[in-house]
């Protein structure tokens, strides 16, 4: 067996464009770009000291507490709404590289980090579940614990890939732990200029196309 643990957000989903169509639903619910764009980022440092990950039910909460002007009635039809199209945010590599991965023998362990229970709603909204073998949520931003667990249950893989956009450096963190992983860098053109890309990884991508490539299929 082979086992290919991928990040979820903005390598298999586009999470920055989701991002953005989320902060549109707010804003139009009835605040400014400032009053929502001042209030996201108080919250967004809460959740830090309080070592708290994200969650969009608690976002909305805290932001109708903080705006009872907003229609709120309005802000949750919108959101439903957000998750229908959420498919739409799936890269368009995503499901050949994910359906080549399968027929290659690879095994599809979605390896995420943030709150378990929202990192799965956005998973599960996506679809890329159904393309998936396993989804395991990481408790912390290295990843490492986790991945161990996952090499635990498969003792005898005989190759490993871990692929990460790298903003913790949880590809450096694994590949510590597990030198026989290969770490393969995933930067989108689009984010090279918010993401920095780190030396020392086994490989470093602009798509899954070229994962594909360095795999030997595409």
């Amino acid at each position: 067996m082979k086992i290919a643990l991928l990040d979820f957000d903005d390598v298999l989903f586009d999470t920055s464009a989701f991002s953005v169509a989320s902060r549109k639903v707010f804003i139009d619910s009835g605040v400014s770009e400032k009053e929502h764009d001042e209030f996201y980022q108080q919250m967004r440092e809460d959740f830090k000291a309080k070592g708290a990950a994200y969650h969009r039910n608690e976002h909305m909460a805290l932001f109708t507490e903080r705006f009872p002007k907003a229609d709120s009635g309005l802000l949750k039809k919108s959101l439903e709404a957000l998750n229908e199209t959420m498919p739409g945010f799936v890269y368009d590599d995503t499901p050949l590289f994910l359906g080549g991965l399968s027929k290659n023998g690879w095994r599809r362990v979605i390896l995420t980090f943030g709150n378990e229970d929202w990192q799965k709603q956005k998973i599960g909204f996506s679809g890329v579940d159904k393309i998936v073998d396993e989804v395991v949520v990481s408790k912390d931003a290295s990843k490492v614990v986790a991945a161990e667990e996952i090499l635990k249950k498969h003792p005898k893989a005989e190759s490993v890939i871990f692929i990460d956009d790298n903003p913790y450096r949880a590809l450096h963190s694994v590949k510590e732990k597990f030198p026989h992983v290969r770490t393969i860098q995933l930067i989108r053109p689009e984010l090279e200029a918010v993401r920095e890309r780190h030396l020392g990884c086994d490989h470093d991508c602009q798509n899954l196309l070229d994962v594909a490539k360095i795999l030997g299929y595409n």
